[in-house]
């Protein structure tokens, strides 16, 4: 019962520092929170599973920057940036408190405090969140297993990077 009570205090903490992240566009309030969701995950969370979240999200961030400066005509240069710097925190603090929540709280006790929706929800709930470390453990053996073959490149490239993990994936 105990545990359940600090998942439930655990939800609601990332369901208010959503909605802060959503409604504030402050850059100190944004790198407050984002800074304390990278320490409670340093502090929280094995190094290597933090290291593998962390990078996607570095590249997520720099793929709203440049979509920001690229595509976003209606405001100078230096608005833009800005935009995309604020965007960007706040993909990668959402990420990394939704992150801490389910890397710190067992699967039960997540089903246990989404017990209040219906049980359709419930399900697809617990099934999203016991599939997604399953999908990025598969893409990490169809890594390994091409870069043993000589498929990956060094370099980042689409095609030499990405699509060789991507397709047996989807295939699987």
């Amino acid at each position: 019962m105990k545990n359940i009570r600090v998942a439930r205090i655990k939800l609601l903490g990332i369901t208010l520092s959503t909605l802060a992240l959503v409604l504030f566009k402050n850059w100190a309030f944004i790198a407050v929170l984002f800074i304390a969701s990278l320490l409670l995950s340093v502090k929280g969370v094995r190094k290597d599973k933090l290291s593998e979240r962390i990078r996607p999200l570095i590249l997520i961030v720099f793929l709203v920057i440049f979509f920001q400066v690229v595509f976003n005509h209606s405001l100078e240069m230096s608005a833009r940036i800005s935009l995309g710097l604020i965007s960007g925190l706040k993909i990668f603090t959402i990420s990394l408190l939704v992150f801490l929540f389910t890397s710190t709280t067992s699967p039960g006790d997540i089903a246990s405090v989404f017990s209040f929706l219906p049980p359709k929800a419930q399900l697809l709930i617990s099934m999203t969140l016991s599939l997604i470390p399953l999908v990025f453990e598969e893409a990490h053996k169809i890594q390994l297993v091409q870069s043993s073959r000589g498929n990956l490149g060094r370099r980042f490239n689409l095609f030499n990077g990405i699509l060789p993990v991507i397709i047996p994936l989807l295939h699987r």
